[in-house]
């Protein structure tokens, strides 16, 4: 039974990451795609550029296939690097819950977001994540918190 669980556990960690790629490139993973309905657990996932400079790393609490390219991420941490090899985090990304589909390269939630930087903090209820627009987009309770200088900001 126990070796079962690991394959399962495997299987649901190869899937996580082949969706994952195609939502961040960066991520230097190969795995085929493969589906369980097996969660994974409390899992931590880095991604590098070709340079081997860390760009990301994902933590979740859970991790559950949902179909083939969709996979739900619980109690997600997504914390993105500059670009200039600090370990430095950019920009820091919690979700209650966010649904990853791979053919979309987009990422969703309603149960209510988190994203801090060192200019700005916002919040707020439902969101979502073009990767290919790079545009995350809050909607509904959205709070933002500006630590920079608004210059002529009325005008």
């Amino acid at each position: 039974m126990s070796s079962l669980r690991t394959t399962l556990r495997l299987l649901v960690w190869s899937t996580l990451a082949v969706a994952l790629h195609g939502l961040f490139p960066s991520l230097a993973l190969s795995a085929p795609p493969l589906g369980a309905s097996s969660p994974v657990k409390q899992f931590t996932l880095p991604g590098f550029s070709p340079e081997g400079r860390r760009t990301l790393l994902m933590k979740g609490e859970e991790a559950q296939v949902l179909s083939e390219g969709e996979i739900n991420v619980r109690g997600m941490t997504l914390t993105l690097f500059t670009n200039k090899g600090e370990l430095r985090p950019e920009t820091v990304l919690t979700a209650a819950s966010a649904t990853f589909n791979h053919a979309e390269q987009r990422a969703k939630g309603t149960q209510g977001v988190r994203i801090v930087r060192s200019d700005v903090a916002m919040q707020g209820s439902s969101w979502s994540y073009e990767h290919t627009k790079k545009r995350v987009v809050i909607d509904g309770g959205v709070q933002i918190i500006f630590s920079a200088q608004l210059n002529d900001i009325l005008k």
